[in-house]
């Protein structure tokens, strides 16, 4: 792309005001949701047909396919900006972008030499970097990063145009056809489809850092699933390249496992960051552990070292200290001298050589680490020296007097522990920066620090132990306004400000991995009530970050929960941190009692995490993890539940619709196998043998969700299957069926609901667990059912 191409763009769209959309150039109407599915999914055909066409052409195909895509994007730009400072920043922009787009395919068909880059050379052909349409820059790609680099307020245009192209890729897949045609059509939208996906969220991310619009958590920057190749989607070709990419022996999967499980991560392309990291420390060795307690490179799920890993505390001491430095004990008068927000008194403690303690303000900075680096401990055990003087340090450059650790604040007395977790709210809100304490990222010496030793830094902080953990992601929450990095030589830098630098200067690919790292950026203060603490997550959005995310003790996953949705604030709610009673049902039944008459996503239930076996609570899952320690086995993750229906929770249990299939239970379970029996009726036995066992009926469901009832209402009449499923497969959920029509489609999450005799009295269904019916089986005809109650 030259000055000169670049230049005549902006003069050709140049105007008063900017704008962005999307036109259907055959019927002249704005916006593809103008268009119900029918006339929606005809024009995407005879727009196919005419890509496709245009694809086999080998010697001009790439510039006939642009011509054609080009038509459907009207744009912009403001006559008065300055054309040579766009010129040369879009330019700027477009360098940041990686060079190639991920690769696709395991193998290239035999094409014409005209749809590789150099047609001549013969050297390269057969590789995915040198396809031609691999090597162009298409113009709707250039005129989304001039109208992103003239600062546009709304990018709903772009997301719009994301669609368009999702929308076609999954139908170019589904014609599976061997055809260089097909194959070189699919990767020319694949490789807009990732440039413009990471212009998209730059413009996002660039939103987020300047504050000028709230805290993006919902749906605009969530990735959608999509069908990207023949039986192939987008988190499929995400899964294999987690195990394919060369990962550094240093880096744990689990880590790298949180990072692709952030819904804005679908679809993201990890390279650079892993060289990033592979930079840094490509020569150490593995430190995961393996259940029997032996160092291997790291076994993903069944990794241990967050989890079985015994540190001893407070063995990590500052640096240039021998490891001879005294503890400082607690003074327990002191402490309880203090009424609830208590933090370390600075002055006092080096005065009297022992922990003192002053009331928390917004003088004090708190330390936010994790045990596994060596400095946790409790205050009753005391705290090494040259630690309290490293702290001491660092909260008198801030102007502070005191500093909040849990290792010197929370003591081990259950009462005085629940009392202390409960301000940590306020304590990490109002404190006066955030301090993250990593032994990776204090490695790190930031005293030259250019844009690469920055992406090193970013890279190295996502996929850290600390970025791992339950506490501490609570902690960076609570603290986002000002986190702060700590570095070699007990150096500081502020965290918004290192995501700041990489926006402006560093890859862009790297840059929009800060949408994963949003629980680290500030809240638009200007949109936002004057406490901070207001700011709570949603119960599901939570409990799906809490999912992957291990904490310290059995039953804190549901303190941490209590925290981030803010049931610290109820005057009626006492966190249950009492000795025993953390590890029993009771415990968790009392969470979701207090949450009666609230709302949860149906979607958000469809996990396999553990559920709680008393009555009224058989649909609550026991615990907020949920992570599969069997490579092997069907398991199923949390998400958040968006777009699913929502079910009232009741005394008796969950009200709520579902797609529902009741199986007939004499029928199936009088049926003697066979080689004739249908796959359909096999799995239905199956479940009842293994689930249903014991029960009178039984029945699967799964959630309804916005766009397929939308659908099933107002369209299903009209709309074949196969027509019904693309304009809705991309929304995020494959499990979407129609009532009283079977049809095949991709996995499906179900849960299996039955009732025993004694159940059968109008208590409502029982929870009895997940089931995955497989791709290739016919779905069970499933119904829309109306205030199914689970009790």
């Amino acid at each position: 792309m030259t000055h000169e191409q670049i230049l005549k763009i902006f003069h050709k769209h140049s105007s008063s005001r900017k704008s962005f959309l999307i036109t259907n150039q055959n019927t002249e109407s704005h916006s593809n949701y103008e268009q119900g599915p029918m006339e929606w999914n005809d024009f995407l055909m005879d727009l196919y047909t005419d890509l496709i066409n245009e694809a086999r052409d080998a010697q001009s195909h790439t510039f006939r396919i642009d011509q054609l895509l080009s038509g459907f994007v009207q744009c912009n730009f403001c006559s008065q900006d300055c054309s040579q400072n766009v010129m040369s920043d879009t330019l700027y922009l477009l360098r940041r972008l990686p060079v190639y787009s991920l690769d696709l395919a395991d193998r290239i068909p035999y094409m014409d030499k005209f749809y590789f880059h150099d047609p001549w050379s013969g050297q390269y052909w057969g590789e995915w970097s040198q396809l031609a349409v691999n090597n162009t820059c298409s113009l709707n790609v250039l005129r989304i990063a001039i109208y992103i680099n003239t600062s546009p307020t709304d990018v709903r245009g772009v997301q719009d145009y994301l669609t368009l192209l999702e929308r076609l890729l999954t139908l170019v897949s589904q014609h599976d056809e061997a055809s260089a045609a097909n194959f070189v059509l699919r990767a020319a939208l694949w490789t807009s489809w990732q440039r413009v996906y990471m212009l998209y969220h730059y413009a996002i991310v660039g939103h987020q850092i300047r504050r000028d619009q709230e805290t993006l958590i919902g749906a605009e920057i969530m990735s959608r699933d999509f069908e990207v190749a023949p039986r192939t989607h987008l988190r499929d070709v995400q899964e294999q390249y987690s195990y394919t990419w060369y990962r550094p022996v240093y880096m744990c999967s689990l880590s790298f496992d949180v990072l692709q499980r952030e819904p804005c991560c679908l679809g993201s392309d990890f390279r650079r960051l892993i060289e990033r990291f592979q930079s840094a420390w490509g020569e150490k060795q593995s430190r995961c552990i393996d259940k029997q307690g032996q160092v291997v490179t790291c076994p993903r799920e069944a990794c241990q070292r967050h989890i079985s890993v015994k540190v001893k505390d407070q063995s990590a001491h500052d640096e240039g200290c021998d490891g001879a430095c005294p503890r400082l004990s607690w003074d327990k008068d002191s402490y309880l001298e203090i009424p609830r927000r208590r933090a370390v008194s600075i002055a006092q403690t080096s005065s009297k050589h022992c922990l003192q303690y002053c009331a928390a303000s917004k003088r004090t900075p708190a330390i936010s680490h994790v045990w596994l680096h060596g400095q946790g401990g409790r205050p009753e055990d005391g705290i090494n020296e040259c630690l309290h003087k490293r702290y001491a340090g660092i909260a008198a450059h801030y102007e502070c007097d005191s500093y909040w650790w849990d290792s010197a604040c929370i003591p081990e007395s259950h009462e005085l522990r629940r009392e202390a977790i409960q301000t940590i709210n306020w304590t990490f809100a109002n404190s006066k920066i955030v301090l993250i304490c990593d032994q990776d990222v204090m490695e790190i010496d930031v005293s030259d620090c250019d844009i690469l030793k920055k992406e090193i830094i970013f890279a190295t902080v996502l996929v850290s132990d600390w970025n791992v953990r339950a506490w501490t992601y609570l902690e960076s929450t609570r603290g986002r306004n000002h986190l702060y990095l700590l570095c070699k030589h007990n150096a500081c830098i502020k965290f918004t400000d290192l995501v700041k630098d990489i926006w402006s200067e560093g890859s862009i690919d790297i840059a929009i991995m800060s949408l994963a790292a949003r629980h680290m950026l500030p809240w638009n203060i200007r949109t936002q009530s004057s406490s901070i603490n207001e700011n709570n997550a949603s119960l599901e959005y939570a409990g799906f970050m809490l999912s992957y995310r291990p904490a310290s003790r059995t039953g804190d996953d549901f303190v941490i929960w209590s925290l981030l949705i803010g049931l610290d604030k109820d005057s009626t709610v006492s966190l249950p941190l009492e000795n025993g009673l953390q590890d029993s049902e009771e415990f968790v039944a009392r969470f979701w009692k207090i949450l009666v008459n609230r709302s949860i996503t149906t979607g958000f239930l469809m996990s396999s995490a553990p559920r709680v076996t008393l009555p009224g609570l058989t649909w609550a899952p026991r615990t907020a993890s949920c992570r599969s320690t069997d490579s092997w086995g069907p398991f199923q993750t949390t998400y958040d539940g968006t777009k699913t229906s929502l079910a009232l929770i009741t005394e008796q249990g969950i009200v709520s619709e579902w797609m529902m299939y009741e199986i007939d239970m004499e029928s199936i379970k009088a049926m003697a196998l066979d080689t004739f029996t249908s796959v359909f009726i096999k799995r239905l036995k199956e479940i009842c043998e293994e689930t249903l066992n014991g029960c009178l009926r039984g029945a699967l469901i799964h959630p309804v969700t916005d766009e397929a009832r939308n659908t099933v209402q107002n369209q299903w009449p009209e709309v074949n299957p196969r027509q019904a499923e693309l304009a809705v497969r991309s929304e995020g959920f494959r499990g979407l069926c129609y009532p009283g029509y079977q049809r095949r489609l991709g996995n499906m999450s179900l849960a299996v609901l039955g009732m025993s005799a004694q159940e059968c009295s109008g208590l409502g269904w029982v929870w009895r667990g997940m089931y995955e019916w497989t791709d290739g089986v016919v779905s069970p005809p499933f119904a829309l059912v109306q205030n199914v109650l689970i009790s």
